[in-house]
């Protein structure tokens, strides 16, 4: 197809040979190589056109095509993690998305009656609920989001040095990886001379040394550069685990491979390990406040932690700062009193900000993000862009395959139909297809927020938990898309499942912590006071869980629990139940086992077929589905920080 010089592209309309944009009175200019991509990837129609052929057709290096990638997205008003124009297919390369097709019939979008009133019920509930706490919550306001970077592979492990960004560029999750700098106000990018195997290199406030961690084939090293001089290495725990420097640039603060957060003085070379945490728990993620008197960091396992404050010089202990049996992914300092922080709380990986002991909350978006830094005037966070199929164990052909994440299925117990999450069309939803894959079709979603992993009430019923920045709620959405709320109840639930006689239990958490609730006919109360991490229904029509601070899998019937299971699953969460059987992925894996005879057997061996993210077993054991990355990037993305007279 050739490119054409005027073309619509949504609302605007692209004059390529006046390199110009138009939408109405809004005209936004183009360099000529930005137009020239641009009108590239219309010409092929929808089709992916990889970096290479982008940058052999437009004459760019990789570095300048994705400098034109993100001026592009500036241009059109758009981001990597929400493209409405400009999507990028990881590890392939970028395309010009396609208009999001209309809901299938009978989707809850465009049904009247039950579903649009539920849903409305449901907003209406959640926003009375959480009315009080919204108007103490902390005072930062932010910009929209500015893309930094659109590299293939990984732009990581952020460190703010004045305005500019610093990170490690590479390949996800291995070596080997460079260094760079993008500046914030230009956004012109430059590798930055360090020595080889460096990852992070983080200059001190005063500028006379330079942190750096060296991490690769198992070990990471610590080293405090003065000039061309490196001091002798240290051993810590991760490029992952995170550094950061006294205000004063008097010490190094981070995480030792014991577990514990450390202090590096840098004059003398000592190490003082400040905190230790619980046996089978590690810290990680220290950031020091701007007056160098508080320590915040993470402090949990590889599947929960928690934000934990330790007041510096005191000798006092650490104290949490959360309380939400989730995950902390990265934390910052805004102020003495404001910090930031990437949480899973309430089930959506986001960035929220919060005061010291305040234990309120904000959200500010920035879905899935990851590790983030602050300062006064930017907040910078790592952007993943996942790729995720669904698979049929032993067989290397996806049954689920879009260019997004596909995740959490579960078939349906007559093993007729398969419902699953996905993101194909820019919002999280369940989705509903053949046993096969066969004919997908869009479900049930909420416009802003995310649902949970769907399990099947019966052959025709998903329960799923919506939610929303205000809060969640337990959702029974039929096949037809047909959606109706739970009774309302004064707890945030986290997960629902259906047991035998009907009822629903649901984790989740309200004023007395987390605990598991029971929904029937005649309303919804606390059934037990176990701090639950995943419930499935097992043999017999009983719950099986696993439970904070004890191993393997157990029964439980109100605050009692049996141990049916010896599994370790401290390490993830990757497991499901169906009938008599059992299915779970760990690291050299994928395993079932059945109840009944007490087998247990592995299906799949680590690396050719399998990297769990979530599994499913039929009730007759003979089918195990799970969800895998197939391709991931990492982008960088900046929102400036607005004073108290800027307009949101």
């Amino acid at each position: 197809m050739a490119a054409s010089a005027r073309f619509s592209l949504g609302s605007w309309t692209v004059d390529a040979s006046a390199n110009e944009l138009v939408d109405g009175d809004q005209r936004q200019r183009l360099s000529p190589k930005a137009m020239a991509v641009l009108a590239q990837l219309h010409s092929a129609d929808g089709e992916v056109v990889t970096r290479a052929e982008l940058c052999d057709g437009v004459g760019l290096s990789d570095e300048g095509l994705s400098r034109v990638v993100v001026e592009l997205r500036q241009a059109l008003g758009e981001s990597a993690r929400a493209p409405r124009h400009v999507e990028t297919i990881p590890r392939r390369g970028y395309r010009l998305r396609p208009a999001a097709p209309a809901p299938a019939p009978g989707a809850w979008q465009v049904r009247a009656g039950v579903a649009v009133v539920a849903l409305m019920l449901l907003g209406l509930f959640l926003v009375l609920r959480s009315a009080g706490p919204a108007a103490e919550t902390a005072h930062l306001r932010l910009g929209p989001p500015v893309d930094l970077t659109s590299f293939e592979g990984a732009a990581m492990l952020p460190t703010l040095v004045d305005d500019r960004v610093r990170f490690a560029r590479g390949p996800v999750d291995r070596a080997p990886a460079t260094v760079w700098e993008v500046d914030l106000d230009t956004l012109n990018l430059a590798s930055v001379d360090v020595a080889a195997g460096v990852v992070i290199a983080l200059p001190s406030p005063d500028g006379r040394r330079t942190a750096e961690v060296r991490s690769g084939s198992g070990r990471c090293v610590l080293t405090l550069r003065e000039q061309d001089v490196a001091g002798p290495g240290v051993p810590c725990a991760g490029g992952r685990s995170g550094i950061d420097w006294a205000p004063d640039s008097s010490a190094v603060y981070f995480a030792v491979p014991g577990g514990g957060i450390a202090r590096l003085d840098a004059e003398t070379g000592d190490v003082e390990t400040l905190t230790a945490p619980p046996v089978g728990q590690y810290d990680q993620l220290p950031a020091v406040s701007p007056a160098g008197e508080r320590l915040l960091f993470a402090r949990g396992t590889a599947i929960i932690s928690e934000l934990m404050l330790l007041e510096l010089g005191t000798g006092a202990g650490a104290r949490p700062q959360t309380n939400d049996g989730q995950m902390v992914f990265g934390v910052d300092w805004f102020d003495d009193e404001t910090f930031v922080f990437v949480s899973d709380r309430l089930s959506m990986r986001e960035i929220w900000s919060g005061r010291v002991d305040r234990q309120i909350f904000r959200s500010h978006g920035g879905t899935d993000a990851m590790a983030v830094v602050a300062n006064d005037r930017w907040i910078v966070y790592e952007q993943p862009i996942y790729d995720a199929d669904i698979f049929m164990v032993g067989d290397r052909r996806a049954i689920v395959d879009s260019l997004r994440y596909d995740n959490h299925p579960r078939l349906s117990p007559d093993g007729r139909r398969l419902a699953f999450i996905s993101n194909r069309t820019g919002h999280p939803a369940v989705w509903l297809a053949d046993a096969d894959g066969a004919s997908p079709k869009r479900l049930f979603e909420v416009s802003v927020g995310r649902v949970s992993r769907p399990y099947w009430a019966s052959d025709d019923v998903l329960l799923v938990v919506a939610f929303t920045p205000r809060g969640s709620e337990v959702v029974r959405v039929a096949i037809d898309g047909t959606a109706t709320m739970l009774v309302p109840a004064d707890f945030a639930p986290l997960e629902a499942v259906a047991l035998p006689d009907g009822s629903v239990l649901a984790t989740g958490r309200d004023g007395a912590g987390r605990g598991v609730f029971r929904a029937t006919d005649t309303g919804i109360g606390r059934w037990s006071n176990l701090d639950v991490r995943r419930l499935e229904v097992g043999p017999g029509g009983l719950p099986l869980a696993t439970i904070a601070d004890r191993v393997g899998l157990h029964r439980i019937d109100g605050d009692r629990a049996e141990p049916v299971f010896v599994q370790d699953f401290s390490a993830s969460d990757h497991w499901a139940a169906s009938g008599r059987f059992l299915v779970w992925a760990t690291h050299d894996g994928v395993w079932r086992h059945d109840f009944e005879i007490g087998r247990t057997e592995r299906l799949a061996a680590q690396g050719s077929d399998i990297v769990g993210l979530a599994l499913d077993v039929s009730p007759d054991g003979e089918r195990v589905l799970v969800s895998r990355n197939v391709s991931r990037q990492i982008d960088l993305v900046a929102r400036p920080v607005l004073s108290p007279g800027d307009p949101d």
